[in-house]
């Protein structure tokens, strides 16, 4: 197979999932709109948490249909796509914060506040991640360009 017929292949799961378990609003789209999909992230997102609902509450809310391995099968086609996509939109949004001027110490004191407090970020790993994505995805960067340096940190002025 293609990587054409694999990529329509997969559009077209990513379709009918959204059809089935989309917001209202998406499942409208889907249906109006032949060629309307959701992107690899939004496919990863509906199932697990389709998932997460009938655990924890028996059914889906809303009146969903349960998750079916059709579902399932979807968002397993998504989920590397799912992975770069984020990596490319973290590694956007930290070259952003460099370019506005933030430190490491900042970026990583806001990475820090996250909800799930699984480990805490250093500024060295902030960092270190900024360089690990940036390697990965060149062609982000080059379409970024160059981050402007931080700021020197403001010197405390003697008093008069």
């Amino acid at each position: 197979m293609n990587d054409d017929t694999n990529s329509d292949k997969r559009r077209e799961a990513l379709r009918r999932l959204v059809q089935r378990q989309g917001t209202h609003a998406e499942r409208e789209r889907a249906h109006a709109a032949g060629d309307y999909w959701v992107d690899a992230l939004r496919a990863v997102s509906i199932v697990a948490e389709g998932l997460d609902e009938q655990r924890d509450y028996g059914y889906r809310l809303f009146g969903l249909d349960p998750i079916s391995a059709e579902d399932i099968d979807a968002a397993l086609m998504a989920v590397v796509d799912a992975r770069h996509l984020a990596e490319q939109r973290e590694l956007k949004v930290l070259h952003a914060a460099r370019a506005s001027g933030r430190t490491w110490e900042q970026i990583a004191a806001l990475m820090d506040a996250n909800f799930s407090a699984v480990a805490r970020v250093t500024p060295a790993q902030a960092k270190a991640r900024y360089t690990a994505l940036a390697k990965k995805y060149p062609a982000t960067i080059r379409q970024l360009g160059k981050p402007s340096p931080a700021p020197p940190a403001a010197t405390p002025s003697e008093p008069s």
